[in-house]
């Protein structure tokens, strides 16, 4: 195998592992939005139920 072929070889399995790791970070920034989110809907949904049964944020009832 000439000098160019190995080259040539070593940079398509570098280009292959590239991808790879663009893709890994794709799927933690893609987890971390969904985290995110989940949280968002809880803080949301415990600030919607505390209103309703009248509860202020600093845990005291209303009166």
């Amino acid at each position: 195998m000439s000098l160019r072929a190995m080259e040539q070889s070593k940079s398509k399995e570098e280009e292959e592992e590239e991808e790879e790791e663009e893709a890994e970070k794709k799927s933690q920034r893609k987890g971390r939005q969904v985290e995110e989110g989940k949280t968002r809907r809880r803080k949301q949904f415990y600030a919607q139920t505390f209103e309703r049964n009248g509860v202020k944020r600093s845990g005291r009832e209303e009166g």
